[in-house]
């Protein structure tokens, strides 16, 4: 009896260590796997939740006067409309719709809308930011369209989202008769109807000389949109570049008219 008592406090303590040291982790994997085990949800508020922003109007064009700027590489993807074999209808009414915002912000003439059009070239082109993960975005659509209208005919690119037409390059030999390319005031009043239809503020710069006559450069304030719009008897040409040199901070109402 005696000699029981000796080792019973030795073996009392021994467990007790030992239970100090397995229990504590058996009592967590026990509780780990009862949480893990259960799906859980929490309440976040909204101001909390990520807000996805598409890009604007001017994102969109900014990244495509990016893309027409050889000294930038923009990752893009073009091929013709599978749209245009499918329904040629469809894509028609697509382009017509840009031709009548045109005419409505009277850029060009409304019996431009009564020619008969024929769709030629139709492509589709993707741009991607490079600035964003191409995971994280969805690709700018954009589209490239050649047709006939009646004796003349015409280029555009066009924004996917908003149908506008973004770039465009006519040629009608009667464009005398509605452009008078020997007016001084003829293209300036264009380019602000122009830049009316797209909701851009822009101004002129570096026009002088007799060939502002036919030939302007804008650009839009605090970016490095620029365009050149130029235009003869027959041709009307509005296209968009990027100015590398960087945005124009400074800029000045007076140079030229915005919105």
């Amino acid at each position: 009896m005696r000699l029981a008592k000796k080792w019973l406090f030795p073996l009392l303590t021994c467990l007790v260590v030992l239970g100090s040291v397995a229990l504590p982790r058996r009592i967590s994997e026990a509780r780990d796997a009862k949480q893990l085990g259960q799906i859980h949800t929490e309440d976040l508020a909204e101001e909390d939740l990520p807000v996805y922003e598409p890009p604007s109007l001017m994102d969109r064009l900014e990244l495509y006067a990016r893309w027409c700027t050889p000294s930038e590489t923009i990752p893009s993807f073009q091929s013709p409309a599978i749209l245009y074999d499918e329904d040629p209808g469809q894509c028609e009414n697509l382009v017509r719709q840009a031709l009548e915002r045109l005419a409505q912000a009277e850029v060009i003439p409304s019996h431009f809308l009564s020619s008969t059009l024929t769709i030629t070239s139709l492509n589709r082109i993707l741009l991607w930011d490079p600035a964003v993960s191409a995971g994280r975005q969805e690709p700018m659509e954009f589209w490239s369209v050649m047709a006939d209208l009646g004796d003349g005919s015409f280029w555009m690119r066009l924004d996917g989202e908003s149908g506008l037409p973004l770039t465009w390059s006519l040629y009608d030999p009667n464009m005398a008769r509605w452009l008078p390319y020997k007016d001084p005031q003829a293209l300036p009043s264009l380019a602000e109807r122009y830049f009316a239809l797209l909701d851009l503020e822009a101004a002129e710069v570096g026009a002088s000389g007799d060939t502002a006559l036919w030939e302007r450069h804008f650009s839009t304030a605090d970016t490095g949109i620029t365009y050149e719009i130029s235009f003869n008897a027959t041709m009307l040409n509005i296209q968009v570049t990027w100015d590398t040199t960087g945005p124009i901070s400074n800029f000045d109402h007076s140079s030229g008219f915005d919105r």
